[in-house]
């Protein structure tokens, strides 16, 4: 039988939206790879992979130099360093890209491997397979190629990864695996990253000077842990990817090994499980203050936490800041006209112990599309201003229901706020994309609107067809002007 190789600089893996899948060196070689199919967790750790593969390609020492190189200079660097450690890039063999032979020796680790069908979630210990949907699919090489690379950063935490032995000497390992530093250990981070038109722009504009990799603290020049990877959880080797940019990209938060039917799965190195821990990466938007992040809400759209994620730009003093956005916003907007944000992450709860995806729990994902001519001061405080105001018209809903209703109606009030959101949201690229002065007051105008539409859907919910019901909706609802009193 042939040795299974599938190099990942050749081979096609990378899924692309109308376009199939592609191999690293295609995706560096032209502008025809726009955008990533797959989730928003997919999408992510496929784009962290490829700035880490710039890193290690070329080192660039700050913006000035960073836009003397453009984009295609990196990408070309990067393709020369593909061609030339290809051998680093093999899903199988002796040593095999981003994985660990030696934990195949481990005590339990039987019991921790874990099968493809079960992606993004592990199976409980009792679970049966009861549908054949839920067995048999035979993962390609490529599926186990993009699996393989989201595990690094966004790996579930909990206590249905088995516990088993160390490979540091002398490393203590708790009962309960660490989620991987991109979730974290509550429900699920926000993440933002810069877009291109095309992949390779993309990561030229998430790139990492050494005096950006310097200013948060971390060693530049470090070789990547496909190169050397460590032996155990806390030896050098670990403790030098801790300390450098690969830190965010790929962090190696599981030590595994790809077999024929699943992954053999370990905990690998440890991060803080909160920005409250300590944790903290440019991709994520941090209070540092109150240490709190913006997390994933599948009932909130990413759009609404726009001001926070752009808050560094225009307030210095503001409460949030997102380095991505702070530090590489300003150098982009020069040498590009238009850009994206794209926001994005994977909800999870905490059950018996173990992080998990269940009931409402989903991906989401926005991107908004700016131009630089508009991303001033006046630009954002008007943004500020419309998404305040739905803001605030959401919380009169609220109220009013809750007053109708009495204080035990938490249900009834997420749904009138759902359906005052369904409408609001359908203002949200126009709003972002509100570019001239014109176009804003008309724009608030129809933001304005939106307060007959929360009456609507108060009177909607809150019956008034009896003399009780009447006299409570009467006495609970908003008044008919904006701010007004009831009437």
């Amino acid at each position: 039988m042939p040795e299974r190789r599938f190099c990942l600089v050749d081979e096609p893996w990378i899924p692309i939206a109308g376009k199939g899948r592609v191999s690293l060196l295609e995706v560096f070689s032209d502008d025809s790879s726009g955008d990533i199919d797959g989730n928003s967790i997919q999408k992510l750790s496929i784009i962290k992979l490829m700035i880490a593969i710039a890193q290690a390609s070329v080192a660039i020492d700050d913006n000035e130099d960073w836009k003397r190189l453009g984009y295609e200079g990196l990408a070309g660097k990067v393709c020369d360093y593909l061609k030339a450690h290809r051998d680093c890039f093999y899903l199988y063999g002796d040593r095999p890209f981003l994985q660990m032979p030696q934990v195949k020796e481990l005590d339990k680790i039987r019991e921790s491997r874990i099968f493809y069908d079960y992606i993004p979630d592990l199976a409980s210990d009792n679970d049966s397979i009861i549908r054949s949907v839920q067995g048999g699919y035979d993962f390609s090489d490529a599926e186990k190629a993009v699996f393989l690379v989201g595990l690094m950063n966004y790996a579930l935490g909990g206590k249905r990864i088995t516990s088993t032995d160390a490979l540091s000497p002398g490393f203590i390992k708790s009962k309960s695996a660490k989620s991987g530093p991109g979730i974290g250990n509550y429900v699920g981070y926000l993440n933002t990253c810069l877009k291109g038109r095309s992949l390779r722009e993309t990561v030229w504009f998430n790139f990492f000077t050494d005096r950006d990799i310097k200013a948060y603290g971390l060693e530049s020049g470090i070789r990547p842990p496909w190169e050397k990877m460590p032996l155990g959880e806390d030896d050098q080797r670990a403790r030098e990817l801790h300390e450098s940019v690969y830190s965010w990209l790929v962090a190696l938060s599981r030590f595994v090994l790809l077999g024929d039917e699943g992954i053999y799965y370990a905990e690998g190195l440890q991060y803080p499980g909160s920005v409250k821990d300590g944790y903290s990466e440019p991709f994520i938007t941090i209070d540092r203050n109150n240490l709190k992040s913006l997390y994933v809400d599948v009932s909130k759209k990413p759009w609404r936490s726009l001001t926070s994620i752009l808050q560094a730009v225009y307030n210095k003093n503001g409460q949030w800041d997102c380095m991505i956005v702070r530090a590489f916003l300003p150098r982009v907007a020069e040498v590009s006209e238009y850009f994206t944000i794209w926001t994005g992450g994977l909800r999870v709860r905490g059950t018996s112990g173990d992080q998990s995806v269940k009931q409402s729990d989903d991906y989401v994902e926005s991107e908004f599309v700016l131009c630089r001519e508009i991303i001033g001061a006046q630009y954002y405080d008007r943004l500020c201003s419309a998404i305040d105001t739905l803001e605030k018209q959401s919380r009169v809903l609220w109220k009013a229901v809750e007053g109708y209703y009495g204080k035990n109606s938490a249900e009834i009030q997420k749904k009138a706020a759902a359906r005052y959101w369904e409408s609001a949201d359908s203002l949200s690229t126009a709003i972002i994309g509100c570019w001239s002065r014109n176009e804003w007051e008309e724009m608030e105008k129809r933001i304005g609107s939106l307060w007959y539409r929360m009456l609507a859907i108060y009177d909607e919910i809150c019956s008034h067809d009896t003399e009780r019901g009447m006299n409570a909706w009467v006495q609970h609802r908003p008044g008919i002007e904006r701010g007004g009193k009831n009437g």
